[in-house]
């Protein structure tokens, strides 16, 4: 074989041999994005049905919590309503009956009159700003996250209702238009406190419309802002996707 052959075979070797590596490497990248791929599908799948699961545990026990607060307003209304001259008939002493009824110290049971003004079982009187809370007719019960005027910060979970047929509970008193519970809402957040990955976790009340009623966050540190605004529907909608749901 001549010089000049002996050159041009090793030439259409390397040749060669860079093509097959190229081609290894191509191949390479290919099931490595291949292999991610699939592990990020896997991983996703793994997280959307662990946080569906415990989505649906929590939304279980709240609306066990949910029933279970409807029942003991029902119950107080119907008492209030169809006493019979047996419950006491001015505001503090008729609340104490009603407080026995439900037998949660934690709770508290709110009367209204037609005027907007509050009688709290715990003694304390004032005026009822948040009148929303008041708009409900028949035996719609309306539920809001707020305070009560004399508590300050502390937040409380409401169930409000209009009573049957107004009520007069003392001779020169005011007329009562409406009965409340007031949940401490520290009792719902062991329900609430739900994590799928990390240590960090947000759970969302909303009614039917995607409007916010309570957020409670779970060692959120480093006050992250996650889905602000105010109907949550609209903030998910915002969202960039970034798997799509099955």
């Amino acid at each position: 074989m001549s010089g000049k052959a002996a050159v041009k075979t090793r030439r259409s070797f390397f040749v060669i041999a860079i093509l097959v590596a190229v081609i290894l490497v191509i191949t390479l990248v290919f099931l490595v994005q291949r292999y991610y791929a699939g592990l990020n599908q896997q991983l996703f799948t793994e997280r959307r049905d662990h946080l569906t699961e415990f989505t649906e545990k929590t939304a279980e026990l709240i609306s066990k919590s949910n029933e279970n607060a409807v029942n003991q307003l029902e119950a107080c209304a119907y008492a209030l309503s169809h006493s019979d001259g047996e419950t006491e008939t001015d505001e503090a002493a008729c609340l104490t009956y009603l407080k026995g009824l439900v037998g949660n110290e934690n709770t508290l049971v709110l009367l209204f009159d037609a005027r907007g003004n509050y009688y709290a079982s715990d003694g304390a009187t004032g005026y009822w700003e948040e009148s929303d809370l008041l708009q409900n007719t028949g035996d719609a019960v309306n539920i809001g996250v707020m305070s009560c005027p004399h508590e300050g910060d502390v937040t409380r979970m409401i169930y409000a209702r209009k009573l049957e047929e107004p009520l007069t509970l003392s001779e020169g008193g005011e007329t009562i238009t409406h009965i409340a519970l007031a949940l401490n809402s520290e009792e719902f957040k062991s329900e609430m406190s739900v994590t799928a990955y990390g240590e960090t976790g947000f759970t969302f009340l909303t009614n039917s419309k995607g409007r916010r009623i309570y957020q409670y966050e779970y060692n959120n540190n480093n006050n992250n802002t996650f889905l602000g605004g105010y109907n949550l529907i609209h903030a998910i909608e915002s969202c960039p996707l970034l798997h799509k749901g099955s």
